[in-house]
């Protein structure tokens, strides 16, 4: 998972009580994210927290939720930006022209991404890159 994924945690300097989205950079020992043990939500404690550089490329899934299951951790689709409200909201469009595309048995778009990302999220992307401050973006630094 990159440091700039969106993952659903508690921050144990905040009590870790109040499970939200953060930039998995910014998990540490002793924080709680939210698994799933064989159908089974429930919490896990971090218990170590190490980063590779190592990866096959990435693939950007836009879900119904907005969520997907990483090694039995459920985490946000989303990356680089704070908010998982607001990236989930941004890319409705996205999933109700799916959704109609389905009803109307596929011939209304085709797959239309390069290298895993939608053209409408890489769109969404610039234009938010532009408008929104910086420090609703992740940075490594």
């Amino acid at each position: 998972m990159l440091t700039g994924h969106l993952i659903y945690a508690g921050i144990p300097d905040a009590g870790g009580s109040q499970l939200q989205p953060v930039f998995a950079g910014h998990l540490q020992t002793g924080s709680y994210v939210i698994v799933d043990n064989g159908g089974n939500v429930g919490r896990a404690k971090v218990v170590r927290v190490s980063w590779s550089r190592e990866s096959s490329g990435v693939y950007a899934p836009v879900t119904e939720r907005g969520t997907i299951v990483v090694d039995d951790v459920i985490v946000s689709c989303y990356a680089e930006f704070s908010s998982h409200s607001t990236a989930h909201a941004c890319l409705a469009p996205l999933r109700y022209a799916y959704y109609a595309n389905q009803l109307m048995s596929g011939w209304l778009f085709q797959h239309s991404d390069v290298d895993g990302i939608h053209w409408y999220a890489t769109l969404l992307r610039r234009l938010a890159k532009t408008l929104v401050p910086q420090h609703f973006w992740w940075s490594a630094s």
